[in-house]
């Protein structure tokens, strides 16, 4: 088998001012993302209350956002690698950023539902498409760094989205007023993602010279062990990620009575922990991967049980056991507030070893599909039906906050089986790694 270039760009640099634009455009438009994913989560509560929703019918909002990742993530980033990925770029953050208007223009659960799944569609385009040409545009040895700077981005979005979407929600117009407002940034950054380079396609031949089609590709991945252990867990950890983060402030808001805008402060109080987590995350799990083949992945199997034990015992002492608000202390409530941060902190060092990993076991033919195989099947394994599952579960339990919140602790559970998936994933990583280097290809 051998690898064959094709496509028409020249001038690409692995690091220096071509490879920083990349970095800075796709880190805001990663931002833009979270942002319009927070928006939703902050106002949630008083959109199911405006539109007469159950928590089953907000579930599924959230997760038709997910459902349109799922669906699209591996035609999309199949796509980007044969074609452009700073067109495809371009083109989904246009796309996603008009749903997004679109979303707040809707007046039932429906002409909710449908702009979300368009814009999971444009934000399917996107993951995969950027860390295919943030990763290539930097040496091996920097991607976790680089990776980390980039997930710093989704947390200033998830913070931004808290602040922003609740006081824009409580002060100019209610629910549908950020939607609109922060679809206006992602259209101007999809223009501007039209001048970033572009690195040649790299088009992968059998010994006939034939080409690999789209299901010989993703045969090839999961063949690779470390892949077939990370989805897994990454499946696991993303459910349980997804969840709280869709659902938090609602609970928040049932728990102790206060409008979004306070929720969202909450919830960016988190993000403020969460950046401690991003920006240790890429030197620390860099620094393990030196002392240790294995070190990335065991960092981020690591950090997914740290954080389990966190909203474990979040959920467990702020929301279920402690009695009152939260002008009225309680030992319980002490307990809950201090592991908040362990959650925030460790949640979100996950991401940058394990987008780290995903890019250094394959082919650079592989490289953006990896990603959408992935994207798509912890979506449809989990990660997409989480809030759903979640809003069922608490209308089984009674809803209220303590149905919200036993539901949300049953979830947080698939957080243990992320962790020993990804330690068992950390077992293969670094022959994989070693194939790569050494160009031997699985064969199909």
């Amino acid at each position: 088998m051998e690898c064959q270039s094709t496509g028409n760009y020249s001038g690409f640099q692995v690091g220096g001012g071509k490879a920083t634009y990349v970095l800075v455009v796709c880190s805001l438009l990663w931002m833009i993302n979270f942002v319009d994913r927070q928006i939703l989560s902050v106002v949630l509560e008083p959109m199911k209350l405006d539109l007469g929703l159950t928590d089953a019918q907000a579930g599924w909002i959230s997760t038709s956002l997910f459902l349109g990742m799922a669906i699209f993530a591996i035609p999309v980033s199949y796509c980007a690698d044969r074609w452009s990925r700073k067109k495809l770029i371009g083109i989904m953050a246009i796309a996603w950023s008009i749903a997004t208007i679109l979303t707040g223009l809707g007046k039932s659960f429906l002409g909710i539902l449908l702009p979300r799944l368009a814009t999971g569609t444009g934000q399917a385009g996107f993951s995969s498409a950027g860390m295919a040409l943030i990763s290539t545009s930097y040496p091996e040895e920097a991607r976790a760094k680089k990776m980390g700077f980039f997930n710093l981005f989704q947390v200033v979005g998830i913070m931004a989205g808290s602040i922003f979407g609740g006081y824009l929600s409580v002060n100019f117009g209610g629910w549908k007023t950020p939607f609109i407002v922060f679809a206006v940034p992602g259209i101007i950054l999809g223009f501007l993602a039209f001048w970033m380079q572009d690195y040649q396609t790299i088009e992968l031949l059998d010994d006939s010279n034939r080409s690999h089609g789209l299901f010989d590709n993703l045969k090839t991945l999961l063949k690779i062990p470390t892949l077939s252990w990370f989805y897994a867990g990454y499946t696991m950890f993303t459910a349980m990620g997804v969840a709280v983060l869709t659902w938090l402030p609602a609970l928040v808001i049932r728990k102790f009575g206060v409008d979004e805008d306070i929720a969202g402060l909450f919830m960016a109080c988190i993000a403020v922990f969460s950046l401690i987590g991003v920006v240790l995350s890429g030197i620390l799990a860099d620094r393990w991967q030196k002392k240790n083949p294995a070190g990335r992945m065991r960092f981020a199997a690591v950090m997914t049980l740290m954080s389990t034990i966190g909203i474990f015992l979040t959920l467990i002492c702020s929301f279920l056991i402690h009695e009152g608000s939260y002008s009225e202390p309680s030992i319980w409530l002490v307990i809950g507030m201090f592991s908040i941060p362990i959650f925030a902190i460790t949640v979100a060092a996950v991401n940058p070893p394990v987008m780290a990993v995903s890019q250094s076991v394959v082919t650079q033919d592989l490289k953006g599909l990896a990603w959408g195989l992935g994207t798509t099947l912890v979506m449809i394994m989990g990660g997409a039906w989480s809030p759903t599952a979640t809003g069922y579960l608490s209308d089984w339990f009674g809803g209220g906050t303590r149905g919200l919140t036993l539901a949300l602790v049953t979830i947080s559970f698939l957080g243990l089986g992320g962790f020993l998936c990804f330690w068992r994933s950390s077992l293969y990583y670094a022959e994989d790694v070693r194939k790569v280097k050494d160009k031997i290809l699985f064969s199909i």
